[in-house]
């Protein structure tokens, strides 16, 4: 059988296992099943689509929408290839998984427009199915609203063709959405522990921070959570749906 892939842009390693170690308690596979791509100074390794059962792309500091002047070549160069990962993964109808920020390369690919219209910072927030999101078989398994940490300057402002929205938000109202028939992105992070992370904002808002403190911090804690969370059976649900068709 073949294995899934996760593609990581974090840059330090503890935060990179700790991504792992969280797409694994999600997903629910073993690590034998799970492999990772990482970047480092000389970009993401050479990845041959076809030798996966399905790719995640997890979520990075790097957003689409920015102007090139105004962001680092770092940025810059892990946005170029992110792009051409996606073209890859397109071409060749491998399934796919790509959340937070790289939802909106991914939509950047599909001729999407990506702005800040539709951003949300740093909250936990409703994540609401829509019709056919209650329909779709990678979210059977997913509760009709569940909560999700949220955290992004830019968004989709409208569904690339040949898409359909699977979930909404209140000021995100393109959460989860469908290319075809298995190309999924996701703009809240699914891997994160939303329980922990709010009882954390609890506990900066009772120290007398009334806004979510260091927000790194609060996304390292959701990391090392046990993976059973709601939004976490989007990621289990691709796994399980794509493995079965491997």
């Amino acid at each position: 059988m073949k294995p899934f892939l996760l593609v990581s842009t974090r840059g330090e390693e503890e935060a990179l296992d700790s991504e792992y170690q969280a797409y694994l308690r999600a997903s629910g596979l073993e690590r034998d099943e799970l492999q990772l791509a990482e970047f480092d100074l000389l970009g993401l390794p050479p990845i041959e689509p076809k030798d996966y059962a399905g790719v995640f792309v997890a979520g990075s500091p790097y957003g689409g929408a920015s102007d090139d002047l105004y962001v680092s070549q770092t940025q810059q160069d892990v946005r170029a290839e992110l792009s051409d990962l996606f073209t890859q993964l397109l071409e060749a109808g491998t399934p796919l998984l790509a959340t937070g920020t790289a939802m909106t390369v991914l939509g950047e690919v599909l001729g999407a427009t990506v702005s800040a219209t539709n951003a949300e910072f740093a909250e936990l927030v409703d994540i609401e199915l829509t019709d056919e999101g209650k329909k779709d078989p990678v979210l059977s398994e997913s509760p009709a609203v569940f909560i999700a940490y949220a955290n992004h300057s830019e968004a989709i402002d409208e569904l690339p063709e040949g898409s359909v929205r699977l979930a909404r938000s209140l000021y995100a109202p393109i959460q989860i959405v469908r290319h075809g028939e298995n190309v999924y992105a996701t703009q809240f992070n699914p891997e994160l522990d939303a329980g922990l992370i709010s009882s954390k904002a609890q506990a900066f808002e009772d120290a007398g921070d009334t806004g979510f403190g260091d927000v790194e911090a609060l996304v390292a804690a959701g990391r090392y959570t046990s993976g059973t969370h709601a939004a976490a059976s989007v990621i289990k649900g691709f796994a399980r749906h794509f493995k079965e068709g491997a």
